[in-house]
């Protein structure tokens, strides 16, 4: 396997995978949307080929041997769900469309815990509704290669949006408030650091023989920690003790579901990264602020 196409390689995850699979000697190509914000990759353009959702789609997925499906749209804005309708479910479809017309041999999906219900599920309709449906039609779909759904659980990591809760946070500590609202923290989150889930990808990819032709893998830390301890490590790390208005905000999550990795434990992938090593890694390469 040479040739990589990555939908959504500009995103949060989408840039550390493009990075890593450089550097690990594959060919990698992105397919994006014009208007799409380029800034995490702006050092890796003259590394891959760039190819466009709005023109020349069909071109983006010749000679490939892999497509990683990681484009996503949560439609956190109002009067956005038509948006994230397009975005999570035709352009998914087209991709899948195209990777089955090109005979490519292996399609990883990215989905979510929030397609499990539950925490947040609520927040996100559309978005996981969107999800939940492309799930479905991949399971009826008459692709006979290797189909991959990676659910992931709660990634944090080096230059996520400043609109994720552990970005958020970080810089919420790190300026002069003297109270940071929150909930009463008591809902339980797996939280999975970046360059965990990158290493899943890869071993999903170098691994790809060993499994079903239709599978969903979770990929989480197996570890889940309370809201409310998640921030007050974020805070012993950061140094700066405000008041932390636990409670503040009232609480309507409900506890994320606990995921199973022994599919990737058995491909001999295991996380390397505690939640203390995450924030740590965030907090010295100050990128947590975009």
């Amino acid at each position: 396997m040479k040739h990589i196409l990555v939908t959504g390689g500009n995103g949060f995850i989408g840039s550390h995978l493009v990075e890593r699979l450089l550097s690990q000697g594959f060919k990698v190509s992105i397919l994006r949307r014009k208007n799409s914000n380029m800034s995490r990759i702006t050092h890796l353009l003259d590394k891959i080929s760039v190819y466009f959702v709005d023109d020349k789609f069909s071109e983006a997925f010749l000679e490939v041997d892999c497509v990683i499906n990681l484009a996503c749209n949560y439609g956190r804005g109002a009067k956005e769900e038509f948006a994230v309708f397009d975005d999570n479910l035709v352009i998914s479809m087209r991709v899948l469309e195209a990777t089955i017309k090109n005979n490519i041999g292996l399609f990883l999906n990215t989905d979510s815990f929030f397609s499990l219900g539950g925490a947040y599920s609520h927040k996100l309709k559309a978005y996981t509704l969107a999800k939940k449906q492309f799930l479905e039609w991949l399971d009826i779909m008459p692709f006979k290669k290797s189909v991959v759904s990676l659910r992931l659980q709660h990634v944090y990591g080096l230059n996520d949006s400043n609109t994720k809760f552990i970005p958020w946070l970080l810089n919420e500590l790190q300026t002069s408030k003297d109270r940071i609202s929150l909930s009463s923290g008591d809902q339980l989150r797996d939280f999975i650091y970046i360059k965990d889930v990158v290493n899943a990808y890869l071993c999903v990819i170098k691994n790809s023989s060993r499994l079903p032709e239709c599978i969903t893998v979770d990929v989480g830390s197996n570890v889940r920690i309370s809201v409310k301890e998640a921030v007050l490590k974020c805070a012993k790390q950061v140094g700066r003790k405000p008041i932390l208005g636990f409670g503040d905000i009232e609480n309507k999550d409900e506890d994320s579901a606990q995921c199973n990795t022994q599919i990737l434990t058995d491909l001999g992938w295991s996380p390397q990264y505690s939640f203390d090593d995450g924030i740590s890694d965030m907090l010295k390469n100050k990128s947590h602020i975009r």
